[in-house]
């Protein structure tokens, strides 16, 4: 038989093919490898072809000692070769090429995109329910056999058991409320001292930064006030360059004088 990925014999598009597709010994549709024979140029498919040499049998058809080689033109044409998806008696509308199909049936796998989501699956939590993907998704999210974690006590149980087990463990749940109560106030408690820590810290700098901030207004204060009014008491410096300037003054002017009287 041919190493086909799926369990029906899937219909091509075009009736009219022109070129083998079925295999001439088991006469299952050969949508992989294809081998030719040496003797005389027809085609068989993996499964055929790997018996008959593991045999040592003679051709099927000319009777002489069986040989062959992979015939990758002929494989070539048949995955060019247009099909409807083996699941469209079931509703799937999806028209490929045959060499595209494995990316759409995605036999044994969840899901995708562009799978086909009338193939038939089994439930991933092992209730051996068997359905397409479209009605799997609806099953598995309330299947009975998935796991589920009770919100007490944290046990990982079945979800078909989780009526049982919440009336059998009623004390257990009750401590483990009373448990999470108990870390819960801890936890506000810590956190209002968090606060009270970080008000406190807020308000330390505050007040730094006022102090900081009069200390600052008193030294621009005083240096507004200097240069408002400024000191009566002259440097020496000041006076002397003062004096050198008033005799300056006086030496011109008798200068003049003098000019005056001489005329």
């Amino acid at each position: 038989m041919s190493t086909s990925d799926v369990d029906e014999e899937i219909e091509f598009v075009n009736k009219d093919l022109k070129i083998q597709v079925k295999c001439p010994i088991c006469h299952s549709q050969m949508l992989e490898d294809v081998y030719q024979t040496g003797c005389c140029g027809k085609l068989a498919c993996h499964t055929c072809d790997s018996r008959l040499k593991k045999d040592g049998s003679n051709c099927f058809n000319c009777r002489e000692q069986y040989k062959s080689h992979p015939d990758k033109n002929a494989r070539g044409l048949i995955q060019d070769l247009k099909m409807h998806c083996p699941n469209a008696k079931k509703g799937c509308k999806w028209i490929g090429e045959v060499r595209d199909r494995k990316n759409h049936i995605k036999k044994g796998e969840r899901d995708g995109d562009k799978v086909c989501k009338f193939e038939v699956i089994e439930c991933c939590y092992g209730c051996k329910r068997k359905d397409t993907r479209k009605n799997m998704d609806k099953h598995e999210p309330d299947c009975p056999e998935k796991p589920y974690k009770c919100q007490y006590c944290k046990e990982t149980i079945k979800q078909k058991d989780e009526e049982s087990h919440m009336k059998s463990e009623v004390p257990k749940h009750l401590e483990c409320a009373f448990d999470k109560f108990t870390q819960e106030i801890q936890s506000q408690k810590k956190e209002i001292v968090n606060m009270k820590l970080e008000m406190q810290a807020s308000e330390s700098t505050r007040l730094v930064t006022e102090l900081q901030n009069q200390e600052l207004n008193k030294d621009v204060f005083q240096v507004n006030r200097t240069r408002t009014f400024p000191s009566n008491h002259s440097s020496p410096e000041r006076s002397k360059s003062h004096e050198s300037s008033k005799d300056s003054w006086r030496n011109s002017l008798g200068n003049i004088v003098g000019w005056i009287l001489m005329d």
